[in-house]
């Protein structure tokens, strides 16, 4: 029997590993692309904080490329084409008055990279929008450096101060307050010095431009051996994917007692017979995973640890569909 309403994706088995911004210490696991932020806490944004490490701190010129810093917004409602348009509209204006305080010409970005360090940034600021116009807000920086964090809560602060950053309610919007985030990111820097633009809902609004090390993210050597199908799901015809998630650290292993399945937020996890099924594809994969090696990711030549995101697609062999 074929079950299908636990079968996401169909397809032969493939292990590619998601690019991820490499940020931190040798000794703390790294971000994971854009992260998400569904609740009114730094705990999602928190976890990934850590100091740079002396290596990366000590990286010679030749290993920093300029580099440009966006700003964007992110809300939860984002079907909500109104306030969309209006969370956009206030980071474009927090984004013209960084750059106007940093003497930016209205058409070119500035150079911060004698204020803003590599590791200032990436930095959000939280800001909670209430039916009635008042607004609260609170900064927050990924590395634990405040600099980017406090330009972002002083160019809001003037961008208010003028009568901007409002959000009108939308006719029978029933919720009383609105959580927005503006989120200062630089484009990551590939090995060969090309830029990769992080994944963003909305708009982008540059704001300046710094030197940053060159970043590659953990990847898999070739050749590592394939999960083993459970015997017990091959026998019931079960098919499935999952999203695994795990540290690669600095010596390029994968650390066992990080790896966990990464189910989608909002749906209920599967119950019964499911759920077995289920978790014998869980673990075939860690067991798997757990043997591979990978080259680490890195920071200019700095070994790093990293967050990685591995999607496992389980297939019955010889089935094509």
């Amino acid at each position: 029997m074929l079950l299908d309403r636990w079968v996401f994706v169909m397809g032969a088995f493939a292990a590619p590993l998601l690019g991820a911004r490499v940020l931190c210490a040798q000794s703390t696991p790294l971000a994971v692309a854009t992260p998400a932020f569904d609740s009114d806490s730094n705990s999602e944004w928190s976890k990934l904080s850590s100091h740079f490490s002396a290596c990366v701190l000590a990286l010679p010129p030749d290993q920093l490329k300029r580099t440009d810093v966006y700003l964007h917004a992110m809300i939860a409602d984002s079907d909500n084409s109104a306030l969309v348009v209006q969370a956009d509209l206030m980071a474009q204006d927090v984004a013209e008055s960084i750059r106007r305080r940093m003497g930016g010409a209205s058409d070119e970005l500035p150079y911060g990279d004698s204020v803003v360090k590599p590791w200032s940034v990436p930095a959000m600021l939280i800001v909670t929008m209430r039916a009635d116009g008042s607004a609260t807000r609170r900064a927050a920086s990924l590395s634990g450096d405040t600099l980017a964090a406090s330009m972002l809560l002083n160019a809001f602060d003037e961008v208010r101060k003028n009568g901007k950053a409002l959000v009108i309610w939308p006719d029978g919007y029933a919720v009383d307050s609105l959580m927005v985030r503006l989120v200062l990111w630089p484009t990551a820097l590939t090995r060969d010095g090309s830029m990769r633009m992080i994944k963003a809902t909305h708009s982008r609004f540059g704001v300046f431009r710094i030197l940053e090390p060159i970043e590659r993210p953990a990847r898999a050597k070739p050749n590592q051996p394939t999960p083993a199908y459970p015997y017990s799901d091959m026998v019931h015809r079960v098919s499935g994917w999952l999203l695994l998630e795990f540290v690669v650290d600095s010596s390029g292993h994968a650390v066992p007692s990080t790896m966990h399945d990464m189910w989608p937020r909002g749906k209920p996890r599967l119950t019964g017979e499911l759920r077995r099924y289920y978790d014998d594809f869980v673990e075939a994969t860690k067991s798997a995973v757990a043997t591979w090696q990978f080259y680490p990711a890195s920071v200019g030549s700095c070994h790093v640890q990293q967050i990685v995101q591995l999607p496992i697609a389980y297939r019955i062999p010889g089935q094509h569909n």
